[in-house]
């Protein structure tokens, strides 16, 4: 486990993608921008932790961890997420919360492990179609964005026991 909270951090700092077996790394609370595509040399990581940062993307490298199960960022400035994400098929909850977000990618729906995903507080127009894929989904959050409906296949969720819309023109 590696801590950086309340760090101040602009940059993360070199030696952080140097640390051997880390498996959770909290960088929330700086003021990163972005993010060293060095990082997918963490390759064990399971827990990352982007809160409150000023991010306004990903790099496509954070697909490129293959144990990721939690991957944390609200608060920032957001405004996609990589084409890849559908690779992080580890990935278990995405929490997204407070973002620029107007899209989510097609390929988020391959994240077949997936079972919490908050993208609630963004500019959300539209859900892929393919929703209904996130098999393992337990609690869907998407309150307070701009959707004015949710795709068919949001029906074939047999495990979701939350979902929450609130503040959306439906």
């Amino acid at each position: 486990v590696l801590a950086l909270r309340d760090c101040g951090l602009e940059k993360v700092p070199d030696r952080v993608v140097s640390v051997a077996g880390l498996r959770v790394l909290d960088m929330s609370h700086n003021k990163l921008t972005s993010l060293p595509s060095s990082l997918s040399r963490l390759e064990g990581l399971k827990d990352l932790s982007l809160d409150a940062n000023k991010l306004a993307s990903l790099p496509a490298q954070i697909c490129m961890l293959p144990r990721l199960e939690t991957l944390s960022a609200p608060s920032n400035d957001l405004t996609s997420l990589p084409g890849a994400i559908g690779s992080l098929v580890k990935l278990r909850k995405l929490v997204l919360t407070g973002n620029r977000l107007t899209a989510l990618p097609d390929s988020l729906c391959a994240c077949s492990s997936l079972q919490l995903l908050d993208a609630s507080r963004n500019r959300l127009a539209a859900l892929p179609e393919a929703l209904g894929q996130l098999g393992s989904l337990v609690e869907l959050t998407l309150a307070e964005n701009c959707l004015s409906a949710v795709p068919a296949s949001t029906g074939s969720l047999r495990r979701l026991k939350d979902l929450d819309l609130r503040g959306n023109p439906l």
